[in-house]
């Protein structure tokens, strides 16, 4: 995809040093800033993926392409039940879903519901 790529970067603001460069192509390759490394939030957001993919294949095992169904989830620990009520937004978002309902406790999804274990 380098012809979107080369279109992206030339509509982004540039500093100084690199108003001087014509395409990405010649640009250096960018250095990680050690202080913007966040592991913590790495690991929340690989959390809610994975949750994601799960959604995705079960639509698409039942064929639910145009359906915005809810989804429960129910959580073994009370920091992963945090982590995913925070992005609930987001998983909704990503799995097409109406909405993430985590389940309190041992509350058991509504009968008919399918089940899929994330890990």
């Amino acid at each position: 995809m380098p012809f979107v790529t080369e279109d992206l970067w030339q509509r982004l603001p540039k500093t100084p040093k690199q108003a001087s460069i014509p395409s990405i192509m010649i640009a250096t390759y960018p250095i990680p800033v050690a202080g913007w490394a966040q592991p913590d939030l790495d690991r929340r957001y690989e959390e809610a993926q994975a949750v994601v993919s799960t959604i995705r294949k079960l639509r698409s095992d039942y064929g639910l392409t145009k359906q915005r169904s809810a989804v429960y989830i129910a959580c073994s620990s009370s920091s992963l039940a945090r982590t995913l009520k925070q992005l609930s937004a987001d998983i909704a978002c990503l799995g097409t879903c109406s909405e993430v309902v985590l389940l309190e406790g041992d509350a058991a999804a509504p009968a008919g519901c399918s089940v899929a274990i994330v890990n």
